[in-house]
């Protein structure tokens, strides 16, 4: 993703949006802008989240296998959050499966830079807690 129309981009996501022009700028190097088509898999359950997507438009579908085989959403990710909730919350890995649901696009950050710059504990630190608090209300 060029520096360019980084700007643009920023703002079409709620978490990037609200960040600090100082923390934009320290994240801002590792984004990779990305399409996203439906049936992306993002992560599977119990592999390595090597990746964070911050969606820009469509919609990325959070699902938890069950033991018939069959999956079971437990949460949506679109322009207000970001899909790789549980690299922030310190696991390599989730049980749960993320692929898009509807194409779009979002920009990708390596999961060891996304968790220097929430390590911070500064203002993604703190809008990544709050994503995650109405992540779960909603799965609940």
């Amino acid at each position: 993703m060029s520096h360019a129309d980084g700007g643009a981009r920023r703002l079409s996501n709620r978490i990037l949006s609200l960040l600090s022009p100082e923390e934009y700028g320290r994240l801002a190097p590792h984004f990779q802008y990305v399409e996203l088509s439906p049936g992306d898999v993002l992560y599977r359950p119990e592999d390595p989240i090597p990746h964070v997507f911050f969606p820009l438009s469509g919609m990325v579908s959070v699902t938890a296998p069950m033991r018939d085989g069959k999956e079971v959403e437990v949460g949506a990710v679109g322009r207000e959050g970001v899909a790789g909730l549980p690299v922030f919350l310190g696991t390599e890995s989730a049980p749960f499966r993320a692929a898009v649901r509807v194409s779009g696009s979002a920009v990708r950050v390596t999961a060891g830079a996304f968790r220097e710059e929430s390590g911070r504990r500064g203002e993604l630190h703190r809008l990544l807690l709050r994503h995650a608090q109405a992540f779960f209300v909603r799965a609940a």
